[in-house]
């Protein structure tokens, strides 16, 4: 299956199913976007208005900014502490995300592994 290039917010309202909406073909990259449409979507159907908008500009939890060292250090320790990554690998491939990214590479190991102190596997 082929993902969409933009993600889609599907109203079910015409199926018989009101107050059902669906997100579909979301990239990493659009998800606030497409999040942001469905949550404007889903208040308008019950006859509110959203706030101003701020997910474009404000930070996730725990987010930093930029690949240098300190950044990879400080995201290898939100891992840790807040997101409980007991291993290496589960700091490196499913907290950061380098993979995805492809800048998993000797640098990169090696400020994980010296901030984050969990063991190698």
């Amino acid at each position: 299956m082929k993902r969409a290039r933009r993600g889609r917010v599907i109203d079910h309202a015409r199926d018989g199913l009101p107050g059902l909406l669906r997100v579909s073909g979301v990239k990493y990259t659009t998800a606030r976007l497409v999040a942001e449409r469905g949550g404007r979507l889903a208040l308008s159907r019950r006859g509110r208005k959203a706030a101003a908008r701020r997910t474009a500009t404000r930070p996730l939890p725990g987010a930093t900014t930029g690949a240098s060292e300190a950044g990879l250090a400080a995201r290898a320790r939100h891992a840790v502490r807040e997101e409980l990554a007991l291993r290496l690998e589960d700091v490196l491939l499913r907290r950061l995300g380098l993979t995805a990214e492809g800048h998993l590479g000797e640098r990169e190991i090696l400020a994980a592994a010296r901030t984050s102190s969990v063991p190698p596997t």
